[in-house]
């Protein structure tokens, strides 16, 4: 049946159709099969193997169908509802995937390299067939004798031609000794030297030529024989044309004269590889060629030239796997030279000195596999692949070592920039190997997809699908989104520090306010950027982000009921940093921790104390602020002298003091106003306190106060005010007589008064005694 091949998944269709079949008349059943073999499935008629042979009364029928006009009508409508139910089972049908299309190629790449396969087992397999032709030349009278001719024929032209060569090379000796002998540092003339050296290296080999080719008219060969032996000569011409042209590229026995860099090692170990080859390869071909003209079936010479390709490509992995380390290290060289042009060949050269053994490998099994098959075009494609391939990674190459020249370019500071933003060449830094990196790899990619075009990779194929163009345009607006978000960050990073640096040259709150805001400011920034990149970057990575948002407005829900203390944090931080109650850089006092303001996050302030401890105090926490730098401080005394010192006298006394500090350039500059004596303030213990103050800038009233301290000190001590102080005065007496008694009898008490009664201890005779 033709329908299950056609529709193979329309069941419904198929039952229809049957239906259809069955029930109208043979005329247009005919023409229905005929049709759907025809038009319906012309990919299926196409593939069959044996043409479709229509029976005469089918034909009959259909022409008879055609010629009647109902029923070529009601063909027609039934063809009219298979090509709309065709075009909706295609439509339904689900498309193809990448993978799908995948396996597809490899199948049928599968499929060729098995047919190919097939027919080399078909050529070994006529391999007995060499024994049988062995055995008929050893064997047959005719073929003996033609053997016996060849030999006949060849030893004396050979002969002829080894004559001519050798007296050729005794009549060159001298030349020859006397060019090899001659050593010069003159590269023009070393270039002369090897020329007239080449020169007299192939005149020996003309000079066989010659011989043997002047004696073969006199052997009378003819036919077969004759170019069997034209064969062997032209065969050992070629070989040692091919060795003459290594000795001149090599010189492996005259260093005085090598052009290239290589040692007299290398250079004698390469020549002896070419020599391995080139005898093997000439000598192996033309010999088979030889033999195919003396009777060789080509079936065996097919298989006696594959076995002998197989022995040069054992020879070239033999090769290659002996000089992988000495390669590989030429490859990587010595890595002590720097620059942009070494820096973008580094990275490639290390990875391709790992695996060119393998690459090398791979590339000569390829091209056996290609000869050995007899893929057609093969060859032709293989060297273009080739040419391709070297043209690409040379362009790489240049490509890369000009973008690194560009980013040392762009990433130099001028010295006027690098004053007005004193971090940029810091940033600039840390960013100069990331950019290296991504152009290294940029071009990497690039490159590779190339290569894997060129070699029928289908890159380029899979670029111009709809996924190759998803995921490409997907990589560049991530790449765009993150190069925008990193040239934002760094923007407002610049902005900030110019700020910054500019707001070295004010003084008061508009230093510290910049200080404070302007990195809160940076911060925030640097996060909402972050948070809208990550969100794009997630949602061309193919990532549902409105889950994400969701949940995290969950989250944030959560959060706002479990994290009170935090909101109030960030809102406390907020108005008090708007504010401007504290600067980056004040003095202040908030509980019971004081100390100078280092930092002010969205949350926190961070206090350093005068013994070095810092503080980290929430915002939250923050009742009252006490700004001991706001604008403008005071350096306050209490002075406190003796009671019996005169007050009007003293207060000139500290204006003096006052005023000479004033003076001093030191003093000048952190004093704002005249010390202001604010007269007799109270009365203590010991000492009379006079209070008095001077107005200073921000933070220097400490230093101020130590001065002014010190000075009046000194002029007390001038003066002799005395400053009063807690002290205990020790008497030490002399040694007295003990008292002993008055030496006399006492006084007798007074007689009690009247109208008293009692009677006291102390009265002896028990008569009433007086109060007291």
């Amino acid at each position: 049946m033709v329908f299950p091949l056609v529709f193979p998944n329309c069941n419904a269709i198929q039952s229809a159709v049957r239906r259809f079949l069955r029930g109208a008349r043979p005329g247009i059943a005919a023409a229905t099969l005929l049709l759907a073999l025809s038009v319906a499935a012309p990919g299926v008629v196409a593939q069959t193997v044996t043409p479709q042979v229509v029976a005469p009364h089918a034909a009959a029928s259909l022409l008879q169908t055609l010629e009647d006009t109902k029923s070529r009508e009601r063909l027609l409508e039934h063809l009219r509802v298979l090509a709309a139910t065709s075009k909706n089972a295609a439509a339904d049908a689900p498309k193809e995937s990448l993978g799908a299309r995948v396996a597809d190629l490899l199948i049928t790449r599968i499929q060729a390299v098995g047919a190919d396969l097939q027919g080399a087992i078909a050529v070994l397999a006529d391999a007995p067939k060499l024994w049988d032709w062995v055995r008929t030349q050893a064997t047959d009278a005719t073929a003996r004798k033609r053997w016996l001719d060849v030999l006949l024929w060849l030893i004396p032209v050979l002969g002829a031609g080894f004559a001519a060569e050798w007296l050729s090379r005794a009549l060159l000796a001298r030349p020859r000794a006397a060019v090899e002998d001659r050593v010069t540092e003159n590269a023009a003339l070393r270039v002369t030297l090897l020329g007239v050296r080449s020169v007299l290296d192939l005149l020996p080999i003309a000079a066989f030529a010659a011989g043997a080719y002047g004696a073969l008219p006199l052997t009378g060969a003819e036919g077969k024989v004759r170019l069997v032996v034209m064969i062997l000569i032209n065969a050992n011409l070629l070989s040692r044309a091919i060795l003459a042209a290594a000795r001149m590229l090599l010189v492996p026995y005259v260093s005085s004269l090598r052009l290239l860099p290589l040692s007299d090692g290398t250079a004698r170990y390469a020549y002896v590889w070419v020599r391995r080859f080139s005898n093997f390869a000439v000598y192996s071909f033309f010999a088979l060629a030889a033999a195919l003209q003396l009777g060789l079936a080509p079936a065996g010479h097919a298989g006696l030239a594959k076995a002998a390709g197989l022995v040069l490509a054992t020879l070239a992995v033999i090769f290659i796997l002996q000089n992988r380390r000495g390669v590989a290290d030429w490859l990587r060289g010595d890595g002590k030279v720097q620059g942009a042009k070494n820096l973008a060949f580094r990275g490639l050269r290390n990875r391709f000195a790992d695996v060119w053994q393998v690459l090398a490998i791979l590339y000569v099994l390829v091209a056996f596999g290609i000869w050995a098959l007899e893929i057609e075009g093969g060859f032709a494609f293989v060297l273009r692949a080739t040419l391709l391939s070297a043209g690409i990674l040379l362009t790489a190459w240049g490509l890369l070592a000009t973008l690194h020249r560009l980013i040392d370019r762009s990433f130099r500071v001028s010295p006027a920039l690098k004053a007005g933003t004193p971090g940029l060449e810091e940033r600039a830094n840390r960013y100069f190997s990331v950019l290296h990196s991504v152009a290294r790899y940029a071009v990497v990619i690039v490159a590779a997809a190339a290569l894997l075009e060129s070699w029928g990779g289908g890159a380029l194929a899979w670029m111009t699908s709809e996924l190759g163009q998803r995921m490409i345009a997907s990589l560049l607006t991530i790449g765009l989104v993150v190069f925008g978000s990193i040239l934002l960050a760094e923007l407002v990073t610049s902005f900030v520090e110019r700020k910054l640096a500019q707001s070295e040259s004010k003084t008061g709150s508009a230093k510290a306010r910049a200080k404070t805001l302007l990195p809160l400011f940076r911060m925030t920034v640097i996060v909402i950027v972050t948070i809208v990149a990550t969100m794009i970057v997630l949602s061309e990575l193919g990532l549902d982000i409105a889950p994400l948002i969701a949940g995290a407005g969950v989250i944030g829900l959560a959060v706002g009921f479990g994290a009170q203390t935090l909101v109030k944090d960030i809102i406390t931080g907020l108005f008090i940093l708007l504010e401007d109650q504290i600067a980056v850089g004040d003095v202040v006092r908030i509980g019971n921790h004081a100390g100078l303001v280092e930092g002010l996050s969205i949350r926190t302030i961070r206090l350093r104390d005068l013994g070095g401890n810092v503080h980290t105090i929430p915002f939250s926490s923050v009742d009252t602020v006490l700004n001991m730098t706001k604008d403008f401080s005071y350096a306050l005394f209490e002075i406190g002298v003796s009671y019996r010192e005169d007050i009007d006298a003293i207060t000139p006394v500290l204006e003096e003091i006052g005023a000479e500090m004033q003076a001093e350039a030191v003093f000048a500059e952190k004093i704002l106003a005249p010390i202001e004596v604010l007269g007799l303030d109270r009365f203590d213990d010991s000492a009379v306190i006079i209070k008095a103050r001077i107005k200073t800038e921000p933070l220097q009233q400490w230093g101020v106060g130590r001065e002014f301290n010190r000075r009046m000190k000194r002029r007390f001590d001038e003066l002799g005010i005395e400053i009063p102080f807690p002290h205990r005065t020790i008497y030490q007496g002399e040694a007295t007589p003990v008292f002993k008694g008055l030496g006399r009898a006492p006084k007798a008490p007074p007689p009690a008064k009247p109208g008293r009664k009692g009677g006291g201890r102390g009265d002896e005779d028990g008569g009433d005694g007086g109060d007291y």
